[in-house]
């Protein structure tokens, strides 16, 4: 909420956008993938308690730090489209991680979550002749995030700088 409330420029939103754009052309070259399903199968808690990877036992704040929370704001992710699974008792690992996976849609992942290659994924798309083009892919949203954090980084400085600045210029006169 507080992301969605700075004034950002449009070149911040665009590049936000093309976090996005890179993550789902990520995602898409990882459908037909089976590892991902059962990895965690047989794991200690709690990367075993739910069906799907063992790195969707990740830590919610880790995943969802402020790089991607403002990322994720800024392409349009609302925070009625982060809604955590039923059941909140059953908590094990990511708060949007449940029983039959993960809760968001990848539009509102962080790109961490579409980002890792375990061993067993990785030996998954090389046996399919698909390696290459999905690490090309995550080169791609690493640039990306990359040329963002770079933009939210420098506005926040101008934004933490400017009262000094002013503050100076005045006791300068």
């Amino acid at each position: 909420r507080a992301e969605r409330a700075t004034p950002v420029d449009d070149d911040e939103r665009v590049l936000a956008g093309e976090v996005g754009a890179h993550k789902r052309r990520a995602v898409d070259a990882l459908q037909e993938v089976t590892s991902c399903r059962s990895c965690a199968t047989g794991q200690p808690w709690p990367r075993g308690h739910h069906d799907g990877g063992a790195c969707c036992a990740g830590v919610t704040a880790d995943l969802f730090d402020d790089h991607e929370l403002a990322a994720l704001a800024h392409a349009g992710t609302r925070p009625g489209d982060l809604t955590p699974p039923p059941g909140r008792d059953d908590h094990a690992g990511c708060a949007f991680r449940g029983p039959r996976g993960c809760t968001l849609d990848v539009a509102h992942r962080p790109g961490r979550c579409v980002h890792y290659l375990c061993d067993g994924l990785r030996r998954e798309l090389h046996g399919r002749g698909q390696l290459d083009v999905v690490e090309a892919r995550l080169a791609e949203l690493d640039r990306a995030m990359q040329r963002y954090v770079a933009v939210v980084r420098a506005r926040r400085d101008r934004e933490v700088l400017a009262p000094l600045v002013a503050a100076l210029e005045a006791a300068a006169r």
